[in-house]
């Protein structure tokens, strides 16, 4: 193939860089419409990729006329954006927005499969409607509220956030790790609950079930110190479910229960780890809301975004401006009788989520000048040199650093810390006292596969445990062993994520996986029950996301790839309590803290 010669969805196909579904879908609507045209075909496959990939769309300006660096032995170039786009407008498989096509593309160039372009504009309309709206408050009974739960001596940025979801049908709460999230929504929850004609129907949710009973567990032990009525706490004190749950979402009804004026019976809904939230699950969500329920949305934009299409959270941070708030809204924000701090860095202004977005700052797990925190900011800012001056191979109390051992040797240097971490759960004659202990340390891959991926990990630790005698490994499943699901199993109401540990409470007593349920206690099931499931010694940092464990290792390999972005590292770092230890290569690190995750989306310039 000549280096000037176009792309083709067909040579794409045969060299592995398009999956059969991409290249056939493709050729369906191809020859639906009638359309033979290369170019039309290669802008399908590639829409449906980048769909694949977690983008809502593909950027024709941003492709097109570029060669194809992807595959070396395939030196061509993408047709040219003006080319191409005329191309496709001209074609009969593609339709302008608000057409009815199987693709969609805009006046910015941008290409959508239909179903990802109708999420993203009922996203961003339910977005934009509810922003715009703000709810009138009793400003003598908040005031009431707001001195019992939200004193003025409490961070500005808390109270800021509290009058933002007293007053906005939709409130952001963005921060790290330790920022106190949770706590503050317990405390946002008795305030809206203790408000004159308020709707006591509440929704606790997130993406994943471990996310869910984090959120449940955090809520319940903020409750007892909560200053307000014994009928408010226990309004608040429901269980925490994953969104597919809440929305009656199944691969047979991906639309959910709450469709065609069909609405949600809630009142007030909180969901955790918004930034793992993909497009067609917050759409889906937005939809089922009714128009007077209030939304909050609790998470951390610097965190992964979703594996499916979309970076809900982040477009919405990018769009609006923290802590840029309405002249009225402050004014109300001194009704209630709170005051600004002079030192306060307050905006006025005005935009699509002016008033609904904030951010905590203050973090009250870490100091601001612990190993981790400073880790962390340097990750996120994308300043590799500081991030890897703060590595230190002495190790701190909170960091630990080692280059990372060859492939070879990586058993041998392994088994220590293994051995330590895990053998205090492998002691436990109570299951639901192991599966806490088994909480406190974890091994977290970037990768799957390869050997220093979780299937790798995972085999390595068992024969570490062998060695010692701590487990009696004869066959896939043994006494001890942690799983974890790897699919939503609605009929045994166990979701992807969900961590159970096989147990034997006597010697030749048949096997039970026993799951923590924090609403239902033990919940146990025959191994044969769960096919779905895998070792979890060692997890994905994708997995570990919503999760958090005392200590963690941080193993990175030892070359790059397009999983390994900055976002990746700062999420495996803040999954600890109290120390992190990272195994790396530093150019892989450096590299990893300079790549970025770019996704393709319209949401942004919609709610600019």
């Amino acid at each position: 193939m000549r280096a000037d010669a176009p792309v083709t969805a067909a040579t794409l196909y045969e060299r592995g860089y398009l999956e059969p579904l991409d290249y056939y879908f493709a050729r369906s609507i191809a020859q639906l419409a009638g359309c033979a045209d290369e170019s039309v075909m290669l802008a399908a496959a590639l829409a449906s990729r980048s769909s694949r990939m977690g983008h809502v769309c593909l950027d024709l300006n941003e492709i097109g006329g570029s060669q194809l660096d992807t595959l070396a032995e395939v030196p061509a170039v993408y047709p040219q954006p003006d080319v191409w786009r005329s191309l496709l407008e001209n074609s009969g498989c593609v339709g302008a927005p608000g057409d009815i096509r199987p693709l969609i593309l805009d006046g910015h160039g941008r290409l959508y499969l239909y179903r990802m372009y109708r999420r993203e504009q009922q996203a961003a309309a339910h977005i934009i409607a509810r922003s715009g709206r703000t709810i009138m408050a009793d400003a003598e009974a908040l005031a009431h509220s707001f001195a019992r739960l939200f004193p003025p001596q409490a961070d500005v940025r808390l109270r800021l956030a509290a009058f933002s979801a007293a007053v906005k049908p939709l409130c952001v709460i963005c921060g790290g790790p330790g920022t106190g999230k949770t706590t503050t929504a317990a405390r946002i929850l008795a305030l809206l609950l203790e408000q004159p004609g308020q709707g006591r129907r509440l929704a606790l949710a997130a993406p994943t079930g471990k996310a869910a009973e984090r959120l449940q567990r955090a809520i319940a032990g903020t409750l007892p110190g909560l200053n307000t009525a014994p009928e408010i706490r226990e309004a608040i004190a429901g269980e925490a479910v994953t969104l597919h749950r809440l929305l009656g979402l199944h691969p047979r009804r991906p639309d959910g229960r709450y469709t065609q004026g069909r609405t949600l019976p809630a009142d007030i809904v909180v969901v955790d780890e918004a930034s793992m939230v993909d497009l067609p699950l917050m759409a889906c969500l937005l939809e089922a809301l009714a128009p007077d329920a209030r939304l909050l949305l609790l998470g951390d934009y610097n965190q992964l975004a979703s594996v499916a299409p979309g970076s809900v959270l982040g477009d919405v941070y990018r769009a609006g401006s923290c802590e840029r708030y309405s002249a009225e809204f402050l004014r109300g924000f001194a009704a209630a009788g709170q005051r600004l701090p002079d030192e306060a860095a307050v905006q006025q202004g005005a935009g699509a989520l002016v008033d609904c977005l904030n951010e905590l700052t203050i973090n009250y797990r870490f100091s601001s000048e612990s190993g981790i925190a400073r880790l962390s900011r340097s990750v996120t800012s994308g300043d590799a040199d500081a991030a890897l001056a703060l590595l230190d191979p002495a190790g701190g109390d909170d960091i630990g650093w080692s280059a990372l051992p060859a492939a070879g040797s990586l058993a041998a240097a392994l088994h220590a810390g293994v051995v330590t971490g895990f053998r205090e759960y492998l002691y436990c004659t109570d299951p639901l006292e192991a599966l806490a202990l088994f909480e406190r340390f974890r091994i977290m891959c970037a990768l799957r596969e390869g050997p220093f991926g979780v299937q790798a990990l995972n085999a390595l630790v068992e024969a570490a445990l062998v060695a010692e005698g701590l487990i009696a490994k004869t066959g896939p499943w043994y006494h001890g062993r942690p799983i974890m699901i790897t699919r939503n199993n609605y009929q045994l109401r166990l979701n992807n994520g969900d961590i159970g540990i096989a147990f034997a409470r006597e010697k030749g007593e048949a096997l039970r996986v026993c799951f923590a349920d924090a609403a239902h206690g033990l919940r146990e099931f025959s191994p044969d029950q769960l096919s779905a499931c895998e070792t979890a010694y060692a997890i994905t940092v994708h997995k570990a996301q919503g999760a958090e464990f005392d200590r963690a290792l941080l193993l990175l390999p030892d070359r790059m790839s397009p999983l390994l972005t900055r976002e990746l590292v700062y999420t495996g770092l803040t999954r600890v309590r109290t120390r992190i230890d990272v195994w790396a290569d530093p150019a892989v690190l450096r590299a990893a803290i300079i790549s970025r995750i770019e996704r393709s989306s319209g949401l942004f310039d919609a709610l600019s």
